[in-house]
């Protein structure tokens, strides 16, 4: 497939609800005038194979049937290819040549269903329906699909059928589905019925498609990691999402054609422990030879980590001055020029000179030794791009681009001698894995790993759960309508990610509830903006302690209401006591607004605000150390207290028309916003380097998603939907 630039303006959203799922969202088709048009699509039309696999969930079916997916009209005015739902609750295969491609098995409205068709050149056309008995249709005598100049465009449409091309179908997307859709595959190859099972997972739980070897060309979620323009989604073709291994501790892979390293030379690797080596001796080893070096190998030392490198000289071992931790990712560099050799963590030279470079080292294997009467010392964790160099010392800067702000990147240009990159271009044959090489022909094969060790990359995106903000300035501010669920009085904590700029204004608002009449609350920022202040309508109290400028703070207050020194006023989770007083929350049925105060007169937040979240409770410290999360947002469905009454993330899971509208996480008061723009979006707390764009927001280029990626029509942020196949 063709891997095109594309310029994104807005925003990806992330849908990591549950991580265990491989889906976590559909899209909602309203019958009308919705349908999503996939771009790029060229490579999955005219194929003497191809398979396609889809989830639908049906509400009502017009007369004429609607379509789930089908390919542009040709010139005479058909459908290359089409998949469409009738009121019988058939399902009905439409090509080039008409027949009785008719599924017999009948689908069910309002639950979901799984659809299969399978095509090859000999065995002609098989369809299946919730994984009943397949039928099948012979070879045609003519070929199934349209091809070359027959064809007006190559485009796919989900959710109708395809704009017109010509005299015959002048009339754009017709036969609009009505209902949901998810999960939707495109295979260059015929599935086998066994794989059509797999995706069909029993009717209990979806399979990821990318288990299946090969994986699909075109593999569209269909809500899961969507990007929305405001107007439109962007939804991304998942095959070309990052994949890594994850070693279970008991497994490794073998290198074809053992490497021997001379002097000079260099290794460089993505790591990430499930539990970090506790004990001071031997510990995992990341890459190993045949005979008894390693290099390196990771182990344990007064709570840092301890390098030991063994060659025929003998062996040398360092302690690093960074601490890792568990379920981090780190970047791992190790050269040496002949003489000495350096150890680099995440772009950084460690800990100076490591000692003498040895001789005699050489690499077989990957997550594990070798010799011995056993396979010993497993990594247990993840890894990603392990990349050898036979005769080159890495300079610092080449390291800096290897590391790429905590993004693997193409390292082609460096020139490595094997570059083993762990992902979905590897194969499974249903005993091992083929490891390719990227840099060559010389090839790993596993031992001991199945299709489940191949998972989705958490490497690629390093961002927190909700990665993006929304910038405030002069006249801008969100509301958020009077709903029961937010008259809080009582105790309340108030919490908020911040990115406030200089002000002279007397006061900046971050949040706040109140009307002519009597204040709820209102949580705001003193003149300048460094320190937080709290006004319940009678005390109006600023903390002692200060937030910085210019970067990126999570703020909070927590209250119990009418109790003498009850509240807490909270900076990047550490917390201050003193010196407030009784506050006191009253009822109180104003809207709130982010950003400005109630009466829009001036007091209007300069900087960036994400993530705003009440609770109908006073937190406690280690709740609010949860919340902080080392400055990243996290996913707040799943904190481990009682959940708030209202969540705001403003930017994910927002989308653009005219204003902003800002889904309520929690309930249904989504927020609405005043004299914003779409250029508004921007980059949120806890963001770091994904593609090779400067920021989450300005994606350019060889960037995750950039092909075969497709656009929807008339659909909002309201058409991505918790409900997921199956039911």
């Amino acid at each position: 497939m063709s891997n095109n630039s594309y310029y994104n303006d807005q925003w990806r959203i992330l849908s990591n609800e549950n991580q265990n799922k491989v889906s976590n969202y559909s899209c909602e088709f309203d019958g009308t005038n919705d349908n999503i048009t996939l771009d790029n699509t060229g490579d999955f039309l005219n194929l003497p194979y191809l398979s396609i696999s889809i989830w639908f969930k049906p509400i009502a079916i017009s007369g004429f049937g609607d379509c789930i997916l089908n390919n542009s009209y040709f010139n005479s005015g058909f459908m290359g290819y089409g998949i469409n739902c009738y009121p019988d609750r058939r399902i009905r295969f439409v090509s080039k040549v008409t027949g009785a491609d008719f599924t017999t098995d009948l689908y069910n409205f309002n639950k979901w269903n799984h659809f299969a068709a399978t095509y090859d050149a000999t065995n002609g056309l098989t369809l299946y329906l919730n994984n009943g008995s397949p039928i099948n249709f012979p070879t045609p005598t003519t070929p199934l699909f349209y091809t070359g100049s027959d064809l007006v465009s190559n485009n796919v449409t989900i959710g109708s059928a395809a704009a017109g091309g010509s005299a015959a179908a002048p009339e754009g997307p017709t036969q609009h589905f009505n209902g949901s859709i998810d999960q939707v595959n495109i295979f260059d190859y015929t599935l086998s019925a066994s794989q059509v099972s797999t995706l069909y997972g029993g009717g209990t739980a979806l399979t990821n498609p990318m288990a299946l070897n090969p994986a699909p060309v075109a593999y569209y979620q269909l809500g899961d990691q969507s990007v929305d323009n405001g107007a439109n989604y962007l939804v991304p073709n998942n095959s070309l999402q990052d994949y890594l291994f994850d070693f279970n501790g008991t497994q490794n892979i073998n290198i074809d054609n053992e490497i021997t390293l001379p002097n000079n030379h260099s290794l460089s690797f993505w790591l990430n422990f499930d539990t970090i080596p506790t004990a001071s001796g031997a510990g995992p080893i990341p890459l190993s030879s045949s005979t008894n070096n390693y290099y390196p190998m990771i182990t344990a030392a007064s709570g840092k980590i301890q390098l030991y490198i063994k060659g025929t000289v003998g062996f040398i071992n360092k302690v690093t001055n960074t601490a890792l931790i568990a379920n981090t990712w780190y970047h791992i560099v190790v050269t040496s020029d002949g003489t000495n050799a350096l150890y680099y963590i995440n772009g950084g030279a460690d800990s100076g000179v490591i000692g003498s470079a040895r001789t005699g080292v050489s690499i077989k294997s990957i997550g594990s030794r070798l010799n011995g009467a056993s396979r010993s010392l497993f990594v247990d964790g993840r890894m990603s791009n392990v990349a050898i160099w036979s005769g080159t010392t890495l300079t610092s800067s080449q390291v800096t681009t290897l590391y790429n702000n905590g993004a693997p990147t193409d390292i082609s240009s460096l020139s490595p001698t094997a570059w083993y990159k762990l992902n979905a271009q590897d194969t499974f044959d249903g005993t091992n894995w083929t490891i390719k090489d990227s840099a060559g022909t010389n090839n790993g094969t596993s031992s001991g790993m199945t299709s489940a060790n191949l998972i989705v990359s958490d490497l690629q995106h390093t961002s927190g759960f909700s990665p993006y903000a929304l910038s405030f300035a002069a006249d801008d501010s969100i509301e958020i309508p009077t709903n029961t669920n937010l008259e809080i009085t009582g105790n309340i904590t108030i919490s908020a990610w911040i990115k406030s700029s200089s002000s002279s204004l007397v006061s900046t608002k971050i949040i706040n509830k109140r009307n002519a009449s009597i204040s709820n609350f209102d949580f705001f920022l003193d003149t300048g903006g460094k320190k937080l202040k709290f006004y319940d309508g009678t005390n109006n109290t600023a903390s002692d302690i200060t937030i910085t400028l210019g970067i990126w703070n999570h703020v909070a207050i927590t209250i119990r209401s009418g109790v003498t020194n009850g509240s807490v006023f909270y900076i990047n989770g550490i917390g201050q006591t003193s010196n407030l007083p009784t506050f006191t929350i009253a009822s109180n049925t104003a809207p709130l607004v982010i950003g400005a105060n109630f009466t829009r007169n001036g007091t209007f937040f300069n900087g960036d605000i994400s993530n705003v979240s009440i609770f109908n409770y006073n937190l406690s410290s280690t709740e609010i150390t949860e919340i902080y999360n080392q400055g990243v947002p996290s996913n707040l469905n799943t904190f481990s207290g009682t959940a708030p009454v209202g969540w705001w993330q403003l930017g994910s899971n927002s989308s653009f028309n005219t204003n902003w509208t800002c889904l309520d996480e929690i309930g249904t008061s989504n927020g609405v916003s005043t004299n914003m723009t779409n250029d508004d979006i921007t980059n949120g707390p806890g963001y770091s380097a994904n593609g090779l764009g400067t920021s989450s927001i300005d994606i350019i280029g060889n960037a995750p998603y950039s092909s075969g990626n497709g656009l929807s029509e008339n659909m909002d942020v309201l058409d991505r939907v918790k409900d997921t196949p199956p039911s």
